[in-house]
């Protein structure tokens, strides 16, 4: 691959990865207006899950007009872009103050607990060179997770490969999709498990806001989080194709999230919470059970908080424009990326199921 190759590889792989964040930026701008704003782990939380949920969309349109290219995806990167830019002056003209005050611990870190958040970050920086370097040697993503991939940069569009296990054929790609993005800069899969060491991050937040949300002082929210973050069973997926750290990354996302639309009836955060369970519907079929779980336990504690409120002024009234759009966007989002994969698959298993059913009734005749 030539220099001039190898500066645009470079200019598309800053384009993936910054493209979605002025747009990730204006909701945690416009989440300071809420009663009771997020700190700085909550905030990095939905600028993780509004990336993931921006990226997915675009792989997955792009995909369906068989545009999965070089060009259209660095159009459409450079499109989110400017639009991010535009949204975000208009939510917030004082754009710095708004930004470092969302992303500043408050109250100040303890010296033990900088030491705990420095060594995540260290351990962080060793998982991204770990995974920048080292090929993704993974049994599952070798058999089916990175033939799909291949399959689409060949067609550029979702055409699924023919793999030998039928059941694979018609599985939950939505994490494949955000991962294939960044195959496309260089044409060459050594990237691809970037998008994970996101979830890994994305994790680590989701079970701290947890935590924190559920009465754990500081300390022990970091604590819990690194415990996670360290565990032998979820380092080496880091470094690979396998969906699990990404599911509970969404999944715990969720949660958080829904705990803070029961408590505070925010039409964001409820947008935000279906965003979650959306894309934990589209990287596994068991993504559907935690999605619906997640469902009832949210409408049971809302219908719970209402029906314990007491006095009048807890009581609010019509939604502002932020909350209300952001309740849209995210059911809007949630259906289009939770839904895709499943829509898709009945939709082919329905249009076989005919010659299918001919077949086999003609070999039991015979």
């Amino acid at each position: 691959m030539h220099i001039g190759q190898h500066l645009v590889g470079v200019l598309l792989l800053l384009l993936i990865l910054l493209g979605p964040a002025p747009l990730c930026l204006a909701i945690v701008v416009g989440l300071q207006r809420e009663r009771r704003p997020l700190g700085l782990a909550g905030n990095s939380l939905v600028l993780l899950l509004g990336w993931c949920v921006i990226q997915a969309a675009i792989a997955l349109s792009l995909g369906m007009a068989h545009h999965l290219t070089r060009l259209s995806i660095g159009l459409t990167e450079t499109a989110v872009l400017g639009l991010g830019a535009v949204v975000l002056l208009r939510v917030d003209p004082g754009l710095a103050t708004s930004v470092s005050r969302a992303f500043r611990p408050n109250p100040r870190l303890k010296w033990y607990e900088a030491m705990m958040t420095v060594a995540l970050l260290s351990l962080l920086l060793s998982l991204l060179g770990h995974s920048a370097i080292t090929p993704v040697t993974e049994v599952d993503s070798l058999a089916y997770h990175m033939p799909a991939m291949a399959s689409w940069y060949q067609s550029h569009s979702l055409e699924m490969p023919v793999i030998p296990w039928r059941l694979f054929s018609h599985y939950p790609y939505g994490w494949e999709a955000i991962s294939f993005l960044f195959l496309i800069p260089f044409a060459e899969d050594f990237p691809v498990a970037l998008p994970s060491l996101g979830a890994w991050a994305l994790l680590g937040l989701a079970i701290y806001c947890v935590a924190r949300d559920c009465g754990a002082s500081r300390t022990a929210g970091l604590a819990a989080a690194s415990l996670a973050l360290a565990a032998p069973k979820v380092l080496p997926q880091v470094g690979s194709m396998q969906v699990d750290v990404p599911l509970t990354a969404f999944v715990m996302a969720a949660l958080y999230l829904g705990l803070r639309y029961v408590r505070l009836g925010s039409g964001a955060y409820l947008g935000l919470f279906l965003v979650a369970v959306g894309l934990a519907a589209s990287v596994k079929t068991s993504g559907l059970l935690y999605a619906a779980l997640l469902m009832l336990v949210v409408v049971a504690g809302r219908i719970s908080a209402r029906a314990a409120r007491r006095a009048p002024q807890d009581a609010r009234g019509s939604a502002p424009l932020f909350e209300r759009a952001a309740a849209v966007l995210g059911a809007c989002s949630a259906l289009y990326i939770g839904g895709f994969w499943y829509l898709r698959n009945w939709l082919e298993i329905s249009t076989c199921r005919a010659p299918m059913v001919w077949i086999t009734s003609a070999g039991l005749r015979f």
